[in-house]
């Protein structure tokens, strides 16, 4: 059992969980009691779900290497298992929701690139410059304004902010021998939280890095586990 996302939403008290590769929710009655509903079924691998702002919807990923049918992707359900629909079609990871519920930023081309696209589906949007690029995922997290996008630049192995209507991106933390990596920003938009994971040993800790990079601070000491999803 994994834990990938722990939310106590606005209209539902639930816990997306991911158990056996299908997604999970878990509705918190009381201490003891606890509610479980399968959402998904399908073989392959199904994660990294997030909710949307207003808690009515869930996106997350699904995977199969051997995929015939299409359905690899970003797929949208309900928190009750309904209304299940696919709004991007190939590989793509750490889906996130814009403040304002209209886009979804995520990683694409197995990890080589992060694009936008509206919740409803369409084209992809690629909103990154030619200079940046993207390995093993750039993990995107919004700002709590919708303006701006925090990622990991892949060919620097630094953590960066990207301002949507721009372009314009800023490098605005780095530490050699590591890989920074983004989870969310704190609700006032001036700090983001990432994992700072040691390359060699792939130990991390959890640190706590201003938007523009001037401030930095360690939360907690090194740790065996390696830390990849991070939420307030």
């Amino acid at each position: 059992m994994k834990m990938i996302l722990s939310k106590r939403t606005q209209f539902y008290n639930l816990i997306t969980l991911l158990i056996y590769l299908f997604i999970f929710t878990i509705t918190l009655n009381g201490q003891d009691k606890f509610k479980v509903t399968r959402l998904t079924f399908d073989p392959g691998q199904e994660g990294f779900a997030t909710w949307s702002p207003d808690s009515k919807k869930i996106i997350y990923q699904f995977t199969n290497l051997r995929d015939t049918l299409g359905k690899n992707g970003l797929w949208k359900i309900s928190p009750d298992g309904t209304g299940k629909e696919q709004i991007f079609k190939s590989l793509a990871e750490h889906a996130k929701w814009s403040p304002d519920g209209k886009y979804i930023v995520f990683d694409a081309d197995t990890g080589n690139s992060i694009k936008l696209i509206q919740v409803e589906g369409g084209n992809p949007i690629i909103f990154l410059p030619d200079s940046i690029q993207i390995i093993n995922g750039g993990m995107p997290c919004w700002s709590p304004d919708g303006l701006k996008i925090a990622f990991r630049d892949g060919r620097t192995s630094s953590l960066c902010v990207a301002e949507i209507k721009t372009g314009k991106v800023n490098q605005i933390f780095r530490q050699e021998g590591m890989n920074p990596l983004p989870g969310c920003w704190t609700t006032d938009g001036k700090n983001i939280l990432i994992a700072l994971m040691e390359r060699q040993t792939r130990k991390c800790t959890l640190w706590k890095i201003s938007s523009d990079g001037n401030k930095q601070k360690q939360i907690t000491g090194h740790h065996e586990n390696f830390y990849r999803h991070l939420a307030l």
